[in-house]
C-alpha cells in the first residue's frame, strides 16, 4: 500500500536549533524533501558541517513532521 502525499512545507527552507537533553545544540536547515544540512555547535564533534545528507520525513499529523 503506497504512502499518502505528504505536505512537508511547513517544514522546507526552514532553519532549527536543537538543543537536545544533554545540552549538545544543533542547527538544522531542511533543503528539501530529501535532503538537508545541519551543523554541530557543542559536544565532542562541535563545529562539523554536514551539508546534502539525505533524510526520509514524513508528515504524522497537523504540524508535526518527523
Amino acid at each position: 500500500m503506497p504512502f499518502p502525499d505528504q505536505d512537508l512545507s511547513i517544514i522546507l527552507g526552514k532553519h532549527i536549533i536543537y538543543t537536545y537533553e544533554n545540552g549538545w545544540q544543533y542547527e538544522y536547515y531542511f533543503k528539501s524533501e530529501t535532503e538537508g544540512h545541519y551543523r554541530i555547535f557543542s559536544g565532542h564533534v562541535a563545529g562539523r558541517w554536514v551539508t546534502n545528507r539525505k533524510y526520509h520525513m514524513t508528515n504524522i499529523g497537523h504540524d508535526l513532521i518527523r
